[in-house]
């Protein structure tokens, strides 16, 4: 993918070898404003599932991601996909606050999707609209698993969804 230069001089680009790192400092940054409720335990899980080490292992495998960086070279929006049964599982999908409800999460999702017929995701509670939103339904209840609350979600390619449950 060739980056695509967006307005306000914003660049869309698939995630490269050195951008690990601050890809890293920036999620733990805005998560820490969306999740004020993890555990201690769910944070340290959190940390070490973003550091840079494991992001490039999972980049290695198979995982994919693009992000938005501003003028100044500044990451403002991530986005992590890898697949996963047919389809693709989005693994992490995060935007500045300052620019949140801007179009910057429908992009970097659209873009992820492009390709695919199935996405699923574990949504936070506080994802769950924007999802909703962007056509994808509810295949569960919320779980918490180690102090990170989530609620499974599909979508499928064209809308077709037979085990939407809410």
């Amino acid at each position: 993918m060739e980056p695509l230069f967006l307005p306000q001089g914003q660049i869309l680009r698939r995630v490269g070898l050195f951008d690990f790192e601050q890809i890293s400092n920036f999620v733990v940054r805005e998560a820490q404003s969306l999740h004020p409720d993890f555990t201690a335990a769910a944070w340290t899980r959190f940390c070490d599932f973003l550091s840079p080490d494991q992001l490039f292992l999972r980049h290695a495998d198979c995982a994919v991601g693009w992000l938005v960086q501003d003028a100044e070279g500044q990451i403002v929006a991530f986005c992590e996909a890898e697949p996963e049964d047919g389809g693709q599982r989005l693994v992490l999908l995060f935007v500045a606050r300052p620019l949140r409800q801007r179009g910057l999460a429908r992009l970097l999702v659209t873009t992820a999707r492009s390709g695919v017929s199935k996405q699923t995701v574990l949504s936070s509670p506080s994802a769950e609209a924007f999802y909703h939103k962007m056509g994808f339904s509810s295949t569960g209840p919320r779980q918490t698993i180690d102090g990170i609350n989530s609620r499974p979600f599909v979508w499928y390619e064209g809308g077709v969804n037979f085990l939407q449950k809410d």
